[in-house]
């Protein structure tokens, strides 16, 4: 892959299994969801709410049950751009919540390791997701969608931004991977 590049991709999962993964998180309940007051920095003193859950860090010890469900996600992607997926270092899913304050969050790269970024829109919904280049200069936007992955260098720093009428879930994996053939 090209340093710097940014790929968006709809509808590489089936159908079902996006409505299935929408289902596991957003009605089933069966992802635990916990409360972090910025949902991009925990670090930052910045109040921009939401839920999450570190799903899948083996740095940390985490695994929950519904991980390879999710997984699933990254390894059609690497199978769709034949790629050979090495190694997952962590996956997380985001919940905005519709906001009074709608905007962006905080600007941050996933981490500092090299590595790929995997977004994967769970709904329909607003708050866009924005890349910039070195000098945080805006290089694109993508809007959420069902079923939408956006595949792009980790080193790129990006940002969510909140909705103001629908709820917002995003899943993110960060991992390493190598092209094929």
């Amino acid at each position: 892959m090209k340093k710097g590049f940014i790929q968006i991709y709809d509808d590489i999962l089936p159908k079902e299994l996006s409505n299935g993964i929408e289902n596991l998180i957003l009605k089933d309940q069966v992802v635990n969801l916990v409360y972090t007051p910025n949902i991009t920095d925990s670090q930052s003193d910045n109040l921009y709410p939401g839920f999450g859950s570190n799903f899948y860090d083996p740095k940390n010890n985490k695994f929950e049950p519904y991980s390879y469900a999710f997984f699933e996600i990254v390894y059609r992607l690497g199978n769709y751009l034949n790629l050979f997926i090495a190694q997952i270092y962590k996956a997380r899913v985001f919940i905005h919540l519709p906001s009074l304050t709608p905007g962006q969050d905080e600007i941050h790269v996933d981490m500092p390791e090299d590595h790929y970024v995997c977004l994967y829109y769970v709904n329909d919904s607003e708050g866009d997701t924005i890349i910039f280049d070195n000098n945080r200069k805006e290089i694109q936007r993508i809007t959420p969608k069902k079923g939408r992955i956006v595949f792009f260098d980790g080193s790129l720093e990006h940002c969510s931004t909140r909705p103001s009428t629908r709820t917002r879930a995003v899943l993110n994996f960060n991992f390493i991977a190598t092209k094929l053939g």
